[in-house]
């Protein structure tokens, strides 16, 4: 913040300055919130701790420790609520300092807290997969469907030898040895062990289509390379209905259709829709935790 305000200073002085200044009220404290923050990450944490009624840094402390904290609060016994994470170190240091307080989880952690479980129930349900993409075409085109390129064939090993270490896992498991025998053995975290002993089958993890410059031009596109029209030729008269992009985004889509055979051949419709539906898990439930009034006619359907 202190650098897009254009001051050069450093955290510490920040620090020192936050902690110097007084309270900019006299009203006793009544509702806190109590969270973590980094000093560096991983290695040594603080802890801050605002006023949420007046919207205002109280004070912050050395440490996330338990004792630190309970010690806090038992100096401000005027407080009546503490919003806090989920973390226990917290939940302790609370019901020890000031046990008369009543204890709230923060609205942030708890719309996280329900997206990573709508993420974790949408992540063990089957997903359409690459190859399933024919069916979904008359036979006469099927027939015409280019073969899978060699990105494709990368990925289905891929995914055949991380299902063949799921099953391992599985079966060490089902063997009698334990998970932490089993993260020993494989090399893999004791999380990544629990996750494989979940899954009844490998979730399609697909991320969605990003956006390009390109994407209102390319029914064009392939219409002028239908004509005969050359990729430079194709540029400047993309610039005259008002592209923007660079001239190697044009350049290595007109190579990929090529390549691929597809500029005479456009998408068919029901493969676009069926494409459009490819989402991983972490899109779905954000489409689910949002609010119906958020979300286009696209997302609803």
């Amino acid at each position: 913040m202190c650098r897009k305000l254009g001051i050069w200073v450093s955290k510490d002085s920040v620090l020192r300055g936050i902690l110097q200044l007084s309270p900019s009220s006299t009203e006793p404290l009544e509702v806190i919130g109590i969270d973590d923050w980094a000093y560096r990450r991983g290695q040594r944490y603080g802890t801050i701790i605002c006023d949420l009624k007046h919207h205002r840094v109280v004070d912050v402390l050395p440490d996330r420790e338990k004792n630190t904290v309970a010690d806090w609060l038992r100096a401000h016994p005027e407080i009546r609520l503490v919003s806090r994470d989920s973390a226990n170190a917290y939940a302790d240091a609370i019901r020890f300092g000031l046990p008369s307080a009543i204890q709230v989880a923060d609205r942030w952690h708890l719309l996280k807290n329900l997206g990573d479980a709508v993420q974790r129930y949408v992540a063990r349900q089957p997903l359409p997969v690459w190859k399933d993409d024919d069916a979904y075409a008359p036979s006469t085109e099927r027939a015409m469907a280019p073969r899978c390129s060699e990105k494709s064939r990368r990925q289905h090993e891929r995914r055949a030898a991380k299902w063949a270490r799921v099953q391992e896992v599985q079966q060490l498991y089902a063997s009698g040895m334990s998970i932490r025998a089993i993260a020993r053995q494989t090399g893999l975290s004791r999380q990544t062990v629990r996750t494989y002993l979940r899954w009844t089958d490998l979730p399609h993890i697909s991320r969605p289509r990003r956006r390009t410059l390109l994407d209102a031009y390319k029914d064009e596109i392939s219409q002028l390379l239908r004509q005969g029209y050359a990729g430079s030729q194709i540029f400047h008269h993309l610039q005259t209905k008002g592209y923007s992009g660079s001239r190697s985004t044009l350049t290595q889509y007109v190579a990929n259709l090529r390549r691929e055979g597809t500029n005479a051949n456009p998408p068919r419709a029901s493969q676009a829709q069926f494409r459009r539906r490819r989402m991983n898990p972490r899109h779905v439930a954000r489409l689910l935790t949002r609010s119906s009034n958020e979300l286009d006619d696209e997302d609803k359907q």
